[in-house]
Formats: structure tokens, sequence, C-alpha cells
């Protein structure tokens, strides 16, 4: 193949083709192929350099704003097709030895600060990680048992999934009630809900704590209302097995002598 051959199969797939499958596709070093390229005048991209007028700015500048804020002036002054950012205002800094001390950098933050520059960093993270959709169910651990239970993405924040459903169908939950799940508390279903009390729903609970033997329910028949033994007794999980084997074996023991 003729270097003229050459490179015109270079102009014509340059922006189709990678370095490699061009140099692949003509059989010729990767050195040999960005030689030809520079030749012809070929650039995926235009490298921006600092000008001097924005070295002197940024000398006259850095100690009072930070690089955010830098990056965001020379944006509006100086305007680059990809954007200033934080890290090109941050790596011509330590190329040219600027650096802030402390003090300098605290009374930039307060600056901001007083600004509101902070009030919008909440946002722009969610914006920028992106936001569960109005409707959408999770399933969240409860702190204290550990067991899950279903929630709702409502006007903008989770709510129970069980208060929710209810209020939709039934209207506003009275005072001192709760909405438990009948059984499963995957079966999303309102016909799966019930309305109870608190004392019924302390009833309830209680009851699903000594026939399951809960850690609760084992630590608290070993430190008879001492809520702090209780809490050490939780943490040991060897000697509340050891507790729950002896209560199993005396439910057997008593069931057997009654049958």
């Amino acid at each position: 193949m003729s270097k003229q051959e050459i490179e015109s199969f270079i102009v014509q797939n340059f922006y189709s083709y990678t370095n490699p499958q061009l140099a692949k596709a003509l059989n010729i070093k990767m050195c040999s192929l960005r030689r030809i390229c520079y030749e012809l005048g070929l650039k995926r991209m235009v490298l921006e350099y600092f000008t001097p007028e924005q070295i002197t700015y940024l000398k006259r500048n850095f100690k009072r704003k930070g690089d955010i804020e830098l990056a965001e002036i020379f944006q509006q002054k100086w305007p680059k097709v990809k954007g200033w950012t934080k890290k090109h205002i941050e790596k011509k800094r330590k190329y040219l030895n600027l650096h802030r001390t402390k003090q300098e950098i605290k009374k930039i933050h307060q600056r901001n600060v007083k600004a509101g520059r902070f009030k919008i960093c909440s946002v722009k993270m969610w914006n920028k990680r992106g936001r569960t959709p109005e409707g959408e169910i999770r399933y969240w651990n409860s702190r204290g048992s550990g067991k899950q239970y279903p929630v709702i993405k409502y006007n903008g924040c989770f709510v129970h999934w069980a208060r929710w459903a209810w209020e939709r169908k039934f209207g506003k939950i009275p005072k001192g009630m709760k909405v438990i799940f009948k059984g499963d508390n995957t079966k999303l279903s309102e016909d799966n809900l019930s309305l109870v009390s608190n004392e019924e729903l302390a009833r309830i609970n209680a009851q699903k704590s000594s026939q399951g033997l809960s850690d609760n329910y084992v630590a608290g028949l070993l430190t008879h209302n001492n809520p702090v033994l209780r809490q050490a007794i939780k943490n040991n999980p060897v000697l509340l097995e050891i507790k729950r084997k002896q209560l199993t074996l005396n439910r057997k023991i008593y069931e057997q002598q009654i049958s």
C-alpha cells in the first residue's frame, strides 16, 4: 500500500476507528500511525492550556476563593467546551506551588457558608446519584429486631407501606391505633392489613416474642427487669442459645406430660 493510500485510509476512518484499529488495518506500527496523523493535522481533541491572564487571576485569588468557585468564575470569564472543573484548578495550583494555610481554608469555608453555597449540596448529590421515583417500594431493616418491613416513596419521602395503603383506602388512622400485617408482610394487599390498638399490638408482640423465643424475650427472662444487664446478655449469643434450648426442652417435656 502506497503512502498516499495509507493517508487516504486514515483520513476517511480517523474518527470512526481507534488508533490501534487503524494501525492493525494498515499493518503499521503505532508510532508510525501517530506521526502520519500529526503530519495530516488530525486530532480527536484540542487541549486548552492556561493562559498567562488566567494564571495571574489564579495567583491573585486562590487564597480568598475555593477551587469550585474559581472553576465557576473561569467558566464565566473564559468558557471552555468541556467546562472548567475543581480538578483543573486544583492541579494547576499544585503545579504552581500555590498552597493555602489552614486559616485561609477556614475563612473560605466560612465565606461560602454565609453565601449559602452549601445549601444545594444535598440537592446536587441526589441529582448525581439519581432519585428514587415516586411509588417505588423497598424493604428496610428494623433497628431493634432486624426484621424487614415495606416502605413506599410518597410525596418525596419514604413512608410505611401499611399506613400509606390503609389511609389511601379507609382514611386517616385514629389516634392510638396501629396498622399491622395479618400475615406475611411481603403480600402487599389491603386485605392483609389490620387496624389494632396500642394495647392489642403490645399483646400480639409479647405473644410472638414468647412463642418465637426472641433474643429480647430470652434476655428478659435472665435479667428480671434490669435493662443494662439485658443489653449485655443480648450481646452474648452463646448464652442466649443455651437458655433458648433449655426453654424449648422444657416446653417439649410439658407437652409430653399433658398429652
